[in-house]
């Protein structure tokens, strides 16, 4: 983590009967130092704070804020095994993400509690790769997602008794 700048993203996933399906948000405020703007789709992303411990207490955070759910509707899978430079000309900032699958109504009304997103609803990743405005995280988390094999444990979870 050392003095880099750390945005964590989440890959979000419910299983579909024809493909996977990932929640999108839509950027509602621009932030050019991170080639971020208004109106762009992705998938969730937080900054790393040191009041979060790790990676995985910042998605813990994202997903209240980011998604407005409880940590305990996501079977969280994995964290990517690396940290990716995605921001051109910022070798300060990198990039890890983590891939998991929401247990609970993909109907429900997503509230983020973050005022810089909105739900922007379920989207097959090449639908999202295809958008034409996403942030410039997608394209290569989404590529090192499935690259990696990591797509296989959203596909083929471990049975989750309820």
């Amino acid at each position: 983590m050392g003095n880099n700048i750390v945005g964590v993203g989440f890959l979000l996933f419910i299983p579909g009967n024809e493909c996977l399906k990932i929640f999108t948000v839509r950027e509602l405020q621009s932030k050019p130092a991170l080639s971020k703007m208004a109106g762009m789709l992705s998938f969730p992303l937080e900054t790393f704070s040191s009041d979060d411990v790790d990676y995985m207490g910042t998605i813990r955070r994202l997903l209240k804020e980011e998604v407005g759910v409880f940590p305990e509707q996501v079977k969280i899978c994995g964290i990517s095994p690396r940290e990716l430079y995605l921001i051109p000309g910022r070798s300060d900032i990198v990039t890890c993400y983590g891939f998991g699958i929401f247990l609970g109504d993909p109907n429900q009304i997503f509230q983020p509690g973050d005022n810089d997103v909105a739900f922007a609803g379920w989207m097959s990743p090449l639908a999202l790769l295809r958008h034409n405005y996403v942030r410039i995280e997608v394209r290569p988390v989404l590529f090192n997602f499935f690259r990696s094999g990591a797509h296989k444990q959203v596909l083929n979870p471990p049975v989750i008794v309820r």
